[in-house]
């Protein structure tokens, strides 16, 4: 018989946005077609509570904490404010309402005056917010069996046990990853885990959710006959009325947010009430109900027919139940007594502990064949039907003959592949070395060891770019086509990763074989396959196979660029020569990824074409050309992000004749460090993201000139000359204050000083300012002086009258003069200083 083979790509989903409003549609993503989470993220975009952006959802990315909050504030509907005590919270931030009204509910607290809207919120924290949300009371906390609880914050530790335990959540199988971020498919599903009755309009609502909870958002709301693992009343219910009717019931908390609405559990059962009078409203409170459980006992092989015989149901009565195991013919295995009919007797005094299951045996077994229960008839054991099959926990009053039921199952067989013709690709290209290894307890799990390597090019793989590169695991199955009685035309086969869900059918006989090509995340820790050989379950048992990923390494390659020093002679109209001087960089001897840069940046007061911005015209200027190995990837694929004190820039779209980045950073005095952060291939996959960092403590920032002081030595001075007006005068600086020592003579008439007779005599000290004319624009500079008699602003200076000479009149109370000098006229690129004479060592002279 000839063998074909089919080839099928399973592709990860590639973003979300918090939404506001309601689709008029269903949604539909182009990223989550086929995603394990795709139905809840569908259900709660439809509900108005998150929504994509530009036909995207991004399910696989991290989610912040901000994101959180306007989530939960969403489902809840919070109506009261907490005062914004949080410096990181900006009043004008879209997220700061959701997460202020979620910190005056008590569930975002923050800590030390901040919350870190922006941060990747963990796993761990997610958990403890939805658990504060929901008010979440569990009884019969079980122990946390992941192997990392150890790494479970304690504020954590029993909020996870008790999610877990009511399972809300779970571990990837072995470990929680306490710390880890949580992603936007994860917290919906999580959410989707929390919640299965959502009401935002008035009526009469039922059925049953389990442990789900129900979240009231509308008034005139009536609960009956629901099954509920807690509710939460919103705020958003006002005054209106909520009715939990007759048989609702809540095995969780009903915890009631509307604090003036008139909440009645008449007729319901309630575990837990937080702000609801359960004994006002009548209703009752109840422990978590108990779980009849039994065992099998028993063994052998196969039996015959029988009967059935029964009575009265008095103290001296026995009930005796046969059970048949009803072989197909052929077939052995099973289980019998000598007689070949396994019989439970017991009276009627053991019949409160004498459930069906105290004595049923062991489940028979059968090569080809699985066990499905015990029936009460033959035929309906012969067609599995469930209607007619028998309650184990249940409790006879007269004698059974029960018949097992069986499912035929056919053993596929699973391989890793070998071909050479994978769209493209070979076996040997994608995988290196990979096996898989039967588990010795569990004839459905296997294990995959072995390396993936990294493809960065596999454009056959799916239209979607970011599907085109990372790791890909390709399995071949085959269906037992020589099996007796295997219809392949009726099978119908399922596999699914953490990147979705796929379901194949329609076999043929001459189309058996199927070959999977999976692409594999780093947080993926299994993929199964679901065969159905009849394609209803019904005679052939549904089989689940497992593949446990978890020691399958994926090849992550180094990130390489070269960074180095700009010598380019046109940097927005400036040269590398004019912006740095014997600028070098030094990869840091401990840390391969720490340069050091040492040389000296020169001050340039007229860099116009960096930035439209006055105050970043003017500075020192440091430039780094990065270049991508632009031979060895594919460079339109890389994202790099520089980061300094003045801001963070992303790049993306790189070409492959555009490999090389030139940046120009403005470097101030308080920066001690640059970074650049190169992902090679756009998303964390193959090429490891690496932060490279530019310690720039060893470089040397030049400074413009500074202004300079002098007592004038001027013989025209108002027809004075300063030899007449001072007597041995001097300044001593003592840093930005100036200490003036010497003598002032009494001058009786210095009429060129002023019109007023009063101010033409007395003591006068003449001082000289100098602009650093070389250095600076001085027609912006603004300088303002100041003593007792009075202040005044000089401007308008020219590159020809750059020196200020001011003739004071002291009096004996003037004990300090200053000049405030402003190069450019604004404070904002040269700081404005303020100069202080002290005159306190000055002697006044009076008129001998």
């Amino acid at each position: 018989m000839r063998k074909c083979r089919k080839i099928l790509a399973v592709m990860l989903a590639v973003v979300m946005a918090i939404p506001f409003a309601i689709p008029a549609m269903a949604a539909s993503y182009l990223d989550t077609e086929g995603h394990w989470a795709s139905d809840a993220i569908s259900r709660w975009s439809d509900l108005g509570v998150v929504q994509g952006l530009d036909g995207y959802f991004r399910p696989q990315d991290p989610i912040t904490r901000a994101e959180t909050a306007t989530i939960i504030n969403n489902v809840i509907g919070y109506v009261e404010t907490a005062a914004n005590t949080f410096s990181d919270v900006p009043a004008d931030a879209w997220y700061a309402d959701a997460i202020l009204k979620l910190n005056k509910a008590g569930v975002m607290i923050g800590g030390d005056g901040v919350v870190r809207p922006q941060d990747r919120i963990t796993r761990e924290d997610a958990t403890v917010i939805f658990h504060r949300a929901f008010g979440v009371k569990v009884t019969g906390v079980e122990p946390m069996n992941y192997g990392d609880v150890a790494t479970i914050s304690g504020y954590a530790a029993d909020i996870i046990a008790q999610m877990s335990t009511i399972g809300y959540i779970k571990g990837d199988g072995v470990n929680f990853r306490p710390k880890d971020s949580i992603t936007r498919a994860e917290i919906i599903t999580l959410l989707d885990n929390m919640v299965g009755l959502y009401i935002t309009e008035a009526g009469t609502y039922s059925g049953n959710y389990g442990k789900k909870y129900a979240i009231v958002k509308s008034g005139n709301v009536a609960v009956a006959g629901a099954t509920l693992g807690g509710a939460v009343i919103s705020p958003n219910v006002g005054s209106q009325s909520v009715n939990f009717g007759n048989g609702t019931q809540i095995t969780g908390n009903l915890t009631n947010l509307a604090s003036n609405a008139k909440i009645a559990t008449t007729g319901a059962t309630v575990a837990y009430a937080t702000g609801v009078n359960l004994s006002a409203s009548g209703a009752g409170t109840s422990s978590a109900p108990s779980i009849i459980g039994g065992g099998y006992s028993g063994g052998g092989s196969s039996g015959g027919g029988g009967g059935s015989s029964g009575g009265n149901s008095s103290s001296s009565t026995k009930y005796t139940t046969y059970f048949y195991a009803n072989l197909p013919e052929g077939k052995t295995g099973g289980w019998r007594n000598s007689n070949g009919i396994y019989k439970a007797v017991y009276s009627s005094t053991n019949k409160s502990n004498a459930t069906i299951s105290s004595f049923a045996p062991d489940n028979p077994r059968c090569d080809g064949y699985e066990f499905e229960g015990w029936y009460l008839s033959e035929s309906a054991a012969d067609v599995l039907n469930n209607s007619k099959r028998a309650t184990l926990s249940a409790r006879s009053s007269k004698g059974l003959c029960l018949y097992a039921g069986w499912s035929r199952k056919a053993i596929p067989t699973f391989e890793v592949s070998t071909s050479n013709s994978l769209l493209g690709k070979t076996a040997e290209e994608l995988m290196d070395d990979v096996k898989l290894t039967a588990d010795e307890d569990d004839d459905a799990l296997y294990l995959v060891k072995g390396k993936l390597n990294y493809i960065d090019s596999f454009a056959d793989f799916s239209s979607i770019p970011v599907q085109q590169q990372g790791h890909y695991l390709v399995l071949d199955l085959e269906l037992p086509y020589d099996a007796k009685d295997v219809d392949l035309e009726d099978t119908v086969v399922t596999y699914e990763g953490e990147n979705g869900e796929k379901t194949f059918a329609d076999f043929t006989e001459d189309d058996y074989s199927l070959t999977t090509i999976f692409r594999i995340t780093d947080t993926e820790s299994e993929i199964t396959y679901t065969i159905d050989f009849d394609g209803e379950g019904d005679e052939y048992e549904e089989m689940v196979y497992t593949f446990d990923l978890t020691e399958l390494e994926l090849e992550i390659l180094e990130t390489v660029v070269t960074f180095g020093v700009s010598e380019s002679d046109d940097l927005l109209g400036k040269t590398a020569a004019e912006l740095m001087t014997d600028v070098e960089i030094e990869k840091d001897d401990e840390d391969r990824d720490n340069h050091i840069v040492t040389g000296a940046l020169p001050y340039v007061d007229d860099f116009t074409a960096f930035s439209s911005d006055v105050a970043q015209q003017k500075g020192n200027y440091l430039v780094l050309d990065i270049e991508l190995p632009y031979e060895d990837i594919d460079v339109t694929k890389a994202v790099v992000t520089y980061e300094g004190e003045n801001g963070e820039k992303t790049v993306t779209g790189f070409t492959n004749e555009d490999y090389i980045l030139t940046t120009i950073f403005r470097i101030t005095d308080t920066e001690t460090e640059i970074s650049y952060t190169v992902d090679l291939d756009g998303e964390d996959a193959g090429y490891q993201p690496t932060t490279f960092t530019f310690d720039l403590s060893e470089l040397v920032l030049e400074t413009p000139p500074t202004v300079l002081f002098a007592v004038s030595v001027s013989d025209d001075l108002l027809g004075k000359t300063a030899e007449e007006l001072m007597t041995n005068v001097e300044i001593e600086k003592d840093g930005d204050n100036y200490i003036i020592t010497g003598a002032l003579p009494y001058i009786d008439d210095f009429v060129d000083f002023s019109s007023n007779s009063e101010q033409q005599q007395g003591n006068y000290l003449v001082l000289e300012l100098e602009l650093p004319v070389e250095g600076i624009d001085v027609t912006q500079a603004v300088i303002t002086y100041e003593g007792e008699n009075g202040e005044k602003t000089v401007t308008g200076f020219t590159e020809s009258d750059y020196t200020l000479t001011t003739i004071f009149r002291i009096t004996n109370t003037d004990t300090t003069i200053t000049y405030t000098v402003d190069l450019d006229g604004e404070g904002t690129e040269y700081q404005a200083a303020t100069f202080t004479f002290d005159l306190s060592g000055l002697s006044l002279l009076s008129l001998s």
